[in-house]
């Protein structure tokens, strides 16, 4: 089973994510300055949702005219793109086996705290180090509560 991705919780009330490719410069941090990507993915998703269609990458890049079919190579494009906006929690991906493997997206966890601009990527010079010990950022009373009884 996949480990979920674990986000922080800043003393001024945002929520970071980590994004594990060091070579991704996608933020999503201002919604009002979405890009074109983003903003299509975003609402070709709740589109999707709306109807009650499963949203693949490739039904999407198929709308913006890019597929197998006409020559096009879609495996690993936008990829940087997809990883980075599912580890920011923004949307969440799902994968099951129908005979083969069929990926889809829905709306994430942390949707909501991007469109109300709560949302910032993690930068370790900025930030610090990121704690596995406390990824949510839960107070010290609540940490002290829940390994006094850890033996």
């Amino acid at each position: 089973m996949k480990e979920k991705i674990k986000y922080m919780k800043t003393d001024d009330g945002k929520i970071l994510f980590r994004i594990t490719n060091s070579s991704s410069s996608y933020e999503f941090r201002n919604p009002n300055k979405m890009g074109k990507t983003t903003k299509s993915f975003l609402d070709y998703v709740m589109t999707c949702q709306l109807e009650g269609v499963k949203p693949t990458k490739r039904k999407y890049l198929e709308s913006l005219g890019r597929s197998q079919s006409r020559g096009g190579d879609i495996n690993g494009y936008l990829s940087t793109f997809f990883r980075s906006i599912v580890e920011s929690g923004i949307v969440s991906k799902h994968t099951e086996w129908n005979g083969f493997k069929e990926t889809w997206y829905s709306i994430g966890e942390n949707f909501h705290h991007y469109l109300n601009g709560n949302l910032e990527r993690y930068r370790h010079g900025y930030h610090g180090k990121w704690s596995d010990e406390n990824p949510y950022g839960w107070s010290q009373d609540y940490l002290n509560w829940k390994y006094k009884f850890k033996g």
